[in-house]
């Protein structure tokens, strides 16, 4: 069974406290909705094709595509005897092989890129327990951005770290 997510952005709810804290303002839901999807949109695209840090309003703290370094191996040893290969599997080229087939990603020289919200910069209380989870169309489309004939892209994210 799914679980009620406890806030939307562009929720009746949300809706709902604009209009009260708004009354001058006359405008119809769907409208409304419209907006917040749009600028969120042009948010996210402005992130992707600057690679800049962004801070957002009222403390919420800034985010930023990130860019990772893939480690190959682990520092113990696996059940084997052998190192532990920290990559994750590729199961279809595996079944196809018979043997463990890794991605190694070598299409962006072994990077792994996400997004990244700074929460110890964030600035409300208790922030530190929060997370962030990007909706999956917006954690998709960085491969799209990163894959482009270009490049520029993958050089134009920045290799963040937590203080």
């Amino acid at each position: 069974m799914r679980v009620k997510v406890g806030y939307r952005s562009a929720g009746r709810e949300a809706y709902k406290r604009f209009c009260s804290a708004n009354p001058e303002i006359k405008i119809e839901y769907k409208d409304w909705s419209k907006v917040i999807y749009t600028f969120n949109e042009y948010f996210r695209d402005y992130m992707l094709e600057t690679g800049a840090k962004v801070k957002m309003p009222y403390g919420f703290g800034p985010f930023a595509v990130n860019k990772k370094k893939l480690k190959l191996y682990k520092n113990f040893l696996g059940p084997d005897g052998k190192p532990y290969i920290n990559l994750p599997i590729d199961w279809a080229k595996t079944k196809k092989a018979g043997k463990r087939v890794y991605h190694t990603n070598s299409h962006s020289d072994g990077y792994k890129y996400g997004w990244y919200w700074f929460s110890d910069e964030a600035r409300f209380y208790l922030s530190e327990i929060w997370n962030f989870r990007p909706a999956r169309l917006t954690s998709r489309i960085i491969n799209t951005y990163v894959t482009k004939p270009d490049g520029k892209y993958g050089e134009l994210y920045k290799v963040w770290k937590r203080k």
